[in-house]
């Protein structure tokens, strides 16, 4: 896909060779679907939301993704991808950290100290991929069991999203990416419980402070998590210090600061 909206070209790469930059580094970033690989991402998650999604649609990301990194590769620029999972579908590739306003995310409300935990979880623009058809129907069923109220709401612009995580307990992000986004890294950075599917294959990175769960095992997941509110309130404890040394921007500049010192 161009990036400048040229009419005359079809692709980033064709409008790199088009271009005439003179001496500003280029490089490229990817964030997830535009370049992860469907059959790589089946062979290393077992819970990869490609087992469900469908097969047209799988092709056609697919397809699209493997262009991508082809015509990247034939650039030879250099390329950067913002979560760790990434690092395994584009070769060479050096992680760009996702990045947050750590502050302006505190949040002073204590976290897991209520009876009944509120809940947070918000589907994607694709119906596959967080893995939304695992969560909700578990999660309705634990507010019918008088476990935890559920938070939902319809779109919401950016200050209003905020003060709905940091209004929560917990904040389920997904079950079958492999990774976290940045509503994961938000609610790290508000001190709340984060859950989503972290695949093992992330790379030679810090851990985060976030509570595993699977599609077939999420509802056990989040039952141990009701279950021990104090071992869950620990997890969350330690989002903000992770999000401060590894979202706060920092490491992102200092990638991009080499970036541009060698090219």
């Amino acid at each position: 896909m161009p990036f400048s909206s040229d009419p005359r070209t079809s692709s980033f790469a064709a409008e790199v060779r088009a271009g005439d930059y003179g001496r500003r580094p280029l490089g490229v970033v990817f964030h997830g679907s535009d370049a992860r690989d469907p059959a790589l991402a089946k062979e290393i998650d077992e819970a990869s939301y490609f087992f469900d999604a469908d097969p047209e649609w799988t092709r056609m990301v697919g397809e699209r993704a493997a262009r991508n990194r082809a015509e990247i590769a034939a650039l030879g620029i250099p390329t950067f991808v913002t979560t760790p999972d990434m690092l395994a579908h584009v070769d060479g590739a050096e992680l760009l950290p996702l990045s947050v306003d750590t502050h302006g995310w505190a949040s002073g409300r204590p976290v897991m100290e209520s009876a009944v935990p509120r809940v947070l979880h918000r589907g994607s623009g694709s119906k596959y991929t967080k893995g939304s058809k695992y969560i909700l129907p578990a999660l309705e069923a634990l507010e019918s069991a008088g476990r935890i109220e559920l938070l939902t709401s319809p779109v919401l612009p950016h200050h209003a999203m905020a003060e709905l995580i940091k209004s929560s307990d917990i904040v389920v992000d997904q079950v079958q990416t492999g990774t976290y986004g940045v509503t994961g890294v938000e609610a790290m950075a508000a001190g709340r419980l984060v859950v989503a599917n972290i695949s093992a294959h992330s790379g030679d990175v810090e851990r985060p402070p976030i509570f595993h769960a699977t599609p077939l095992g999420f509802t056990a997941a989040m039952e141990e998590i009701l279950d021990s509110p104090d071992s869950a309130r620990r997890v969350a404890e330690r989002g903000p210090g992770y999000v401060d040394r590894v979202h706060n921007g920092q490491a992102a500049a200092r990638v991009l600061r080499r970036f541009a010192r060698e090219t």
